[in-house]
């Protein structure tokens, strides 16, 4: 038995040596599912991402990062799962070395 755990990202090929001559002849089965997924079970979210500033009381600038999510758990998964959905437009706000907006 040959199986693939997730799915696969480039070909495969597979050769089969019979022995025995043109007598025997095996016995091969195979079986394959594609497996699409939609922007309905994935989105872009919008993570705040750092401060600039980290000491004193200047105000610096957070700006937020994109992740891939499953909407059923919340999960972060690999990008290629949003491929098709629309991201959101990156959100910039003035911070303290604290973070806080």
């Amino acid at each position: 038995t040959i199986s693939a755990d997730g799915s696969l990202t480039l070909p495969v090929t597979i050769k089969m040596l019979a022995l025995g001559g043109e007598k025997i002849r095996p016995d091969i089965s195979y079986s394959f599912s594609k497996v699409s997924f939609t922007d309905s079970a994935y989105e872009w979210t919008l993570v705040p991402g750092p401060c600039s500033v980290t000491c004193g009381t200047a105000k610096g600038i957070e700006q937020s990062t994109q992740q891939c999510r499953r909407k059923s758990n919340g999960a972060v998964v690999d990008d290629k799962y949003c491929a098709s959905a629309e991201k959101l437009p990156i959100r910039r706000r003035k911070c303290d070395s604290d973070g806080k907006p």
